[in-house]
């Protein structure tokens, strides 16, 4: 019943936005009573705080196949990158309508997000780790590195989401990823 309940919520927010969605639509559409999803859930915001949970862990689980694949450094950097801005892009395109209400549930969506924010950067610090080990990642705080490459690519999700400012295509994300790797300067 819980994953139905996700489900429906899921479609109302789609459909209506975030503010417009209820309880009472959420239960009629399920053919249930509203107490029913009190049984699973405390509130609306304790079920879009679950869907923001499963589209994270969604996310992070993608991660940890790039991080775990036998690639080098590089290629994982790449990739991991690529994945993160394609997901970026999925979840803007699938939540359109609640354009509007971002900047309203941003501080929860960031809330619903910091655990898996902190995984996120764990494993990148372990790759960049690993790089420098073998020389091919200039040494650094790798820590730092992992927060500031994670942060940049939080910091895409407005003008992805909300401006359309960046398509997420190909050669966009092959640009970003060479910055990310090769710096902006030209080496002497």
């Amino acid at each position: 019943m819980r994953e139905q309940i996700l489900d429906t919520a899921f479609r109302h927010f789609i459909r209506f936005g975030y503010s417009k969605t209820t309880l009472s639509g959420i239960a009629e559409e399920l053919g249930k009573q509203k107490s029913a999803i009190y049984y699973y859930f405390k509130n609306k915001e304790d079920i879009f705080h679950s869907i923001v949970e499963v589209e994270a862990m969604n996310l992070l689980e993608e991660l940890k196949k790039i991080f775990k694949s036998k690639g080098n450094e590089e290629s994982m950097l790449k990739m991991y990158i690529a994945t993160r801005i394609h997901a970026m892009y999925s979840v803007a395109s699938k939540y359109k309508l609640l354009k509007d209400e971002l900047f309203l549930l941003l501080p929860q969506i960031e809330k619903s997000r910091s655990g898996f924010h902190e995984k996120e950067i764990e494993m990148l610090t372990a790759v960049l780790n690993n790089g420098m080990d073998k020389g091919v990642i200039r040494k650094t705080d790798a820590v730092l590195m992992a927060k500031v490459i994670v942060n940049t690519l939080k910091g895409l999700e407005i003008p992805m989401f909300v401006k359309n400012e960046f398509k997420a295509d190909a050669s966009e994300i092959d640009e970003l990823a060479r910055m990310f790797l090769n710096g902006i300067t030209v080496k002497l």
